[in-house]
Parts: C-alpha cells; structure tokens; sequence
C-alpha cells in the first residue's frame, strides 16, 4: 500500500514564538528604552504587556487605577502619554524604530512610569523592569 506523505496538524494563524526565542534567538524583540543616559532593556514579554496596558489606558479603561493613583497624590497628567508611548513600544517590537525609546521628561516618561508597576510580569521579567521603573523615579525627581 503507497501512503502520500504524513499530514501535519493545523496551527492557527498569527505569530508564534513562545520558546522559540531558545532555538532562534534572532525572533526575540528586546525593547530598550534610554534614561537619562542609561539604556534599560526590557524582555519582549514585559514590553507587549506595557503596551497593552498603555494603550488600553489611553482608551479609558482602568478608571478605578487611575482614581487609586490620584488618592495617592498622582495627577491625570500622565495619561497624555499613554497611546505614544504605547506606539513606541509596538514599533520597537515589530523592529519598525531601531535604537532605543528615549524617555526625557515628560509625559511618556510619566506614563510609562505610571503603567510599569501595574504590569504583572513573571518573576524573570522584573529584572529590567525595576531598573527601568527606578530610573524613571530618579528623573521624575527634581534636578532629575
């Protein structure tokens, strides 16, 4: 009996590169972000959900975060920043920008700040997220 050859399964569509970052480690979209002259890279992952949440900050959703921050003495100011930084970040990931998203004062440095805390990552993803969230601290600083 003459068989074709071996049917594979079906996978779904759209971009699939959880593990893959091990064998291929050219898929792998680090974001690295500049602060005051440091450069503070974030891991792929980390960086897709600051994106998310920026942007879906800018979209108004997370009323009751934003109402928490302002208890805390934190202005809607940087709310300004949110769909910016998120386009930065996306561009960065799809390698549409090279180098790294500098992060002057202002309002995208602001909302960065704000979202980072409120991203849950994996225990792997926080090393470059402390590091990015204390320079954003030390330039909202005066004299920053």
């Amino acid at each position: 009996m003459i068989r074709g050859p071996a049917k594979r399964p079906c996978r779904p569509a759209g971009r699939v590169t959880r593990g893959l970052g091990r064998v291929y480690p050219w898929l792998v979209m680090d974001v690295t972000f500049e602060v005051s002259g440091d450069l503070l890279t974030l891991h792929e992952r980390q960086a897709t959900i600051l994106a998310e949440k920026l942007r879906l900050f800018a979209a108004g959703q997370f009323s009751d975060d934003v109402r928490k921050l302002e208890q805390l003495g934190t202005t809607r100011d940087w709310l300004a920043g949110t769909r910016e930084a998120a386009d930065l970040i996306e561009m960065a990931l799809v390698d549409e920008r090279s180098g790294p998203i500098r992060l002057p004062r202002g309002d995208v440095a602001d909302a960065v700040s704000q979202v980072l805390p409120l991203s849950h990552v994996e225990a792997s993803d926080r090393e470059g997220a402390a590091g990015l969230a204390e320079a954003l601290e030390a330039l909202a600083e005066p004299g920053g």
